[in-house]
């Protein structure tokens, strides 16, 4: 796990400069309008709208659909019993970017204005890449704020590969790859988004793939990445962890214990 930390991290340090420089280029002609495009000032990172959610639940609905069309006996049509290993997801790397920006993304906008005391930060989320390797994530945010110019914020990921199996365990850096007067202040938050959006993407495709004989979506179990994909292992919930059925208006069924 730390020896593909340390390539990540080596990745994020050479790409830095020459990406900085690239979006820096591209951004110039739009200096001045970013005020315009930013929304949810002050909005935390780890509250999604409903709206965002649902918006992120119809993107994974349609990816399975189209999953069960071109391989039909990937994804079971029935419900599983309890502790059975569900369907494993394959995800291209261009595939889990559109889903992250769908967890990421505002209800206006295409950026996050974040607030904290004095600082202010605009995060672009529509333009958050995502980078996958052999047991590696690269999680990159375009930035800005009025101490340090539009740059880039690497916040790297070490998981499981094909070779080593890692379930959910994710190692990370210290603080994310940047300026330090923009990771001194909103590292811990950067990385928070970052991880708190992989993990929202993860269970939400897990519960659209299937479900359970209490009629409970599935559940991811591991996460691991090679060259440009990751999959994504999902398992119906064991006996201990099962969800009551919900029935009329919310209520759920309780299990009534045995009377003495």
């Amino acid at each position: 796990m730390r020896s593909r930390l340390r390539k990540i991290a080596r990745e994020a340090a050479r790409i830095r400069i020459s990406d900085n420089d690239k979006y820096l280029a591209g951004e110039k002609q739009r200096e001045g309008k970013g005020a315009r495009n930013q929304s949810d000032a002050g909005r935390h990172p780890s509250s999604p709208t409903k709206k965002e959610q649902d918006a992120l639940n119809r993107k994974c609905r349609e990816l399975l659909a189209q999953l069960r069309k071109n391989c039909p006996d990937l994804i079971p049509p029935k419900p599983l019993p309890a502790g059975r290993p569900g369907p494993k997801i394959p995800l291209d790397s261009k595939t889990a970017q559109a889903l992250f920006h769908e967890a990421m993304r505002p209800v206006r906008g295409e950026s996050l204005l974040w607030r904290q005391g004095e600082s202010e930060l605009v995060v672009e989320v529509s333009k958050v890449r995502l980078r996958v390797d052999d047991g590696l994530v690269l999680v990159t945010f375009p930035v800005s704020c009025d101490q340090a110019k539009r740059s880039l914020i690497h916040v790297p990921f070490a998981l499981g590969n094909k070779e080593r199996d890692a379930g959910l365990v994710v190692a990370t850096e210290s603080q994310p790859r940047g300026p330090v007067k923009i990771i001194s202040i909103w590292g811990e938050a950067l990385t928070a988004f970052a991880w708190q959006s992989f993990l929202q993407v993860v269970a939400v495709l897990a519960a659209e793939s299937g479900v359970d004989l209490d009629g409970q979506g599935l559940i991811p179990i591991a996460i691991s990445a090679r060259k440009n994909a990751l999959q994504l292992q999902t398992l119906a919930r064991h006996e201990f962890d099962r969800v009551p059925p919900t029935v009329g208006l919310g209520k759920e069924l309780t299990h009534r214990r045995p009377r003495k």
